[in-house]
C-alpha cells in the first residue's frame, strides 16, 4: 500500500479563528470498525507537506466514515 495506489482520500479542515483551510490526504481503508461508524485508515502525508517527502510519511487513523471519499470525487 503506497501513496501512488491509494483509492480514497481523507477530507480534513484546518481552522484558525474564522479561517477554514480545507485539504485532503490520500489513504487506504484498512477496516470498518465494529461500531459501523468509523474506518481504520492508513493516511499518507500531513497538513503542511510541500511535495514528494510527504508520500513517505504514513500513519494509522480512526476517522468517521463521512470524511473518507473515493479519490475520483476529490480535487487535490
Amino acid at each position: 500500500m503506497t501513496y501512488e495506489n491509494a483509492e480514497h482520500a481523507l477530507i480534513c479542515r484546518h481552522c484558525i479563528g474564522d479561517v477554514r483551510l480545507p485539504y485532503s490526504m490520500r489513504c487506504h481503508i484498512l477496516k470498518v470498525m465494529p461500531d459501523g461508524l468509523r474506518f481504520k485508515v492508513l493516511v499518507f502525508g500531513y497538513r503542511a507537506w510541500g511535495g514528494l517527502e510527504g508520500r513517505k510519511k504514513s500513519r494509522i487513523r480512526y476517522v468517521p466514515i463521512c470524511r473518507v471519499k473515493p479519490l475520483e470525487d476529490v480535487k487535490f
